[in-house]
Formats: C-alpha cells, sequence, structure tokens
C-alpha cells in the first residue's frame, strides 16, 4: 500500500529514527459482510473493529543520499524495514530484497 506524505531532511542525519503505528484486520475478506443498508451494519463494523490488532515500533531510518520520501515494509511476525530510496521496489538496486507476499509462520520467533 501507499500513504502520503512524510518529510525528511534533505541530509541523513545519524540515529534517525521514525515510529510506524499500524492497524491489522484480522478477517479482511469476511463473507458474512453485510451490506451497508442493513440495519445491522453498524453493530458489525463495532464487533470487526474490536478484533482488530494494533500495533507500533519505532525503526532506524538507513543513510540515504537522495529521497523521494519512506518507503514502510511490513513484513511477518510485525517486522518492519524502511528506506528513503527513489528507487521502486522492483528495481535491481532497491536496498530491501524481503520477496512479496511473505506467508506469515505458524509461530514467530520470540
Amino acid at each position: 500500500g501507499f500513504t502520503c506524505c512524510i518529510m525528511l531532511p534533505e541530509i541523513w542525519q545519524p540515529n534517525m529514527q521514525v515510529n510506524v503505528k499500524w492497524e491489522v484486520n484480522p478477517d479482511p475478506f469476511p463473507k458474512d459482510f453485510p451490506k451497508y443498508s442493513d440495519p445491522n451494519y453498524d453493530n458489525y463494523i463495532k464487533k470487526k473493529k474490536a478484533n482488530y490488532r494494533q500495533y507500533q515500533t519505532t525503526v532506524t531510518i538507513p543513510e540515504y543520499d537522495d529521497s523521494c520520501g519512506l518507503q514502510v515494509h511490513f513484513l511477518p511476525c510485525q517486522q518492519v524495514k524502511v528506506t528513503a530510496t527513489c528507487h521502486g521496489i522492483e528495481h535491481p538496486d532497491h536496498p530491501i530484497k524481503d520477496p512479496f507476499d511473505q506467508p506469515e509462520p505458524a509461530q514467530c520467533p520470540q
């Protein structure tokens, strides 16, 4: 996904960090999703949102020369990597090499 906007200093500085907060819907494609006009829609959404899980972590921003914005990569086990590269994810010089759509392991390392 993509979101906008974060401002980064033109010149990278050591120990720059960003606090990333995100939310996970454990059932993003339910089969029983009611229509908006359904009288139970509001209660359904309220119950669904009660099951959302919130996470946050602070990560160090790696050194950059040119920045085109901060890219945040969400990995299995609530791991996060960030980069400020101008290269797209498919570019061979993109610094994050983790594959897309990694399955969540049965158990995450502690």
